[in-house]
């Protein structure tokens, strides 16, 4: 898959953190690991300060998270710590219009685990990044 302009990688889980789907091509990465370990991040500064993980910073990337349907889903973007937080906030807005307007909460809560379901949603995001790269 190549590169979603703003967006490197991108990861949306349950909030109680199965992984859903991921654009993320790196054979190497260990899925289940990361978003595991995004759930944990998130739920702690959930804990702790009582508010929503907005994003946070690691090296040369900045992690930016987005609940959706009804706070059941959260979407997890990476994107160069330099990119604009305008760019970043509006690809996130996009995401999750597109995720919302294809899926429900009793959809996702009957959700078999099989990662097919979420194929239609793949293509969606890559043909809006395609169409704005133009």
């Amino acid at each position: 898959m190549r590169k979603l302009s703003i967006v490197e990688k991108l990861w949306i889980f349950s909030d109680n953190g199965v992984p859903l789907a991921d654009f993320n091509k790196e054979e190497d990465t260990d899925h289940a690991l990361i978003t595991s370990l995004m759930s944990a991040i998130h739920s702690f500064t959930e804990n702790i300060s009582g508010k929503n993980l907005k994003s946070f910073q690691t090296g040369k990337s900045k992690y930016t998270c987005v609940k959706c349907l009804q706070e059941n889903i959260i979407i997890v973007i990476q994107s160069s710590k330099n990119s604009k937080e305008k760019n970043v906030k509006k690809t996130c807005e996009v995401i999750q219009e597109i995720f919302e307007k294809m899926y429900s909460v009793k959809q996702i809560e009957g959700w078999d685990g099989d990662l097919s379901f979420f194929e239609e949603f793949r293509k969606k995001i890559d043909l809006y990044f395609k169409l704005r790269d133009l």
